[in-house]
């Protein structure tokens, strides 16, 4: 049951329950703690947990921005350096997480900041710091980000076509002789 408890991908994910009398165990003496105080604290050495399963890094996300926790020491530094790893995951177990997100800003922007976007869809990448000219006072990931919390919605489609809808600004910017900004058939772009 301890090595059970060792191989959870949180501290708060390893407490057990007795079947046979509903005594809860914190084999790791630290479970309930970190529950009860929300912190995200893997029961390993980061760095091991996330190399036997690196879903686990977006799990941390999703846990930090759904749930109220927030990392405990080195984790953020541990997800960035092992985001690497990421690409080791199906496309499967990868949508089944980043789903359950992307109708949230700070998450979405976290992915990007600790480089797991990247291995996710990393066309969101290229919005960070493309400028739209007089009539947007952000950058294009800004203003997406901005159009998701403003929609504020659970709507998994709704989201995706909020994340989307400018994908297509970065590759297409261009400025016209006058200094205008311009993202001609942007459109066409994000749709392919």
């Amino acid at each position: 049951l301890l090595d059970d408890a060792r191989r959870r991908d949180f501290t708060c994910n390893s407490l057990m329950v007795n079947l046979k009398d509903g005594r809860l165990m914190d084999l790791l003496g630290i479970g309930l703690d970190d529950l009860k105080e929300r912190v995200l604290r893997t029961p390993l050495d980061p760095r091991q947990t996330f190399f036997d399963d690196p879903l686990r890094m977006l799990r941390a996300v999703r846990f930090k921005h759904q749930l109220g926790f927030n990392y405990a020491h080195g984790l953020t530094e541990s997800i960035r350096d092992e985001s690497h790893r990421l690409k080791a995951i199906s496309a499967e177990r990868i949508r089944d997480e980043f789903t359950k997100m992307v109708g949230c800003p700070d998450a979405l922007r976290e992915l990007a900041a600790l480089h797991l976007m990247e291995h996710i869809i990393p066309e969101l990448l290229a919005m960070q710091g493309v400028e739209q000219g007089k009539w947007h006072h952000l950058d294009v990931w800004d203003h997406t980000l901005l159009v998701i919390q403003n929609a504020a919605t659970t709507d998994m489609i709704l989201n995706l076509a909020c994340l989307l809808h400018d994908v297509g600004k970065p590759p297409t910017r261009s400025v016209d002789e006058k200094g205008e900004t311009r993202f001609f058939t942007h459109e066409v772009v994000g749709a392919d």
